[in-house]
């Protein structure tokens, strides 16, 4: 893939360590990572760089899922899948107790670096597929509502789905 083209990881943590420990996991990841210290950070770097997937650390800020959930309601990282890595029992219970909307994952620490890369390669090839099958059923339609001709999608039960515009 060229550098352009090349999926984006959100890494929100407060923790140097937490990053370089991500990064190193994630080297033989064809995927560009950006860090998030806070909020803000992540709001600017959302925009510049469509995000494929976030990574979020729940041992050094209590606030993270808060974040991702607003962050969710932005078109550009509503589909994105989440990974949270969970330091204790106590994270893991929080963030079960109520759990964020959309795709998400759940690790605990220590990082296993194999068992993070694979997880996250899996997560981005999921997103991509999803905004790929999106992008074509997209198409599709556009190509039948362009038919001159009366042109009409039906289920299987013979209800009409979609009629396009010489309907």
């Amino acid at each position: 893939m060229s550098q352009g083209s090349r999926p984006v990881c959100l890494i929100f943590s407060a923790d140097p360590a937490f990053h370089d420990a991500v990064g190193a996991a994630l080297s033989g990841l064809d995927a560009r990572l950006e860090r998030g210290n806070d909020a803000g950070a992540a709001l600017s770097t959302l925009s510049v760089w469509p995000i494929r997937c976030l990574i979020v650390d729940l041992a050094h800020a209590e606030d993270w899922p808060m974040v991702v959930a607003k962050l969710r309601r932005s078109p550009d990282i509503q589909s994105a899948p989440v990974l949270f890595v969970a330091d204790s029992e106590q994270a893991v219970d929080d963030l079960l107790a109520a759990p964020p909307e959309g795709h998400w994952d759940l690790m605990r620490q220590p990082l296993h670096a194999r068992w993070l890369c694979a997880k996250v390669g899996h997560l981005i090839c999921t997103e991509l597929r999803v905004a790929r099958s999106a992008a074509q059923s997209e198409a599709q339609l556009a190509m039948i509502d362009a038919l001159p001709a009366q042109v009409c999608v039906v289920d299987a039960q013979g209800n009409i789905l979609m009629g396009n515009r010489a309907w």
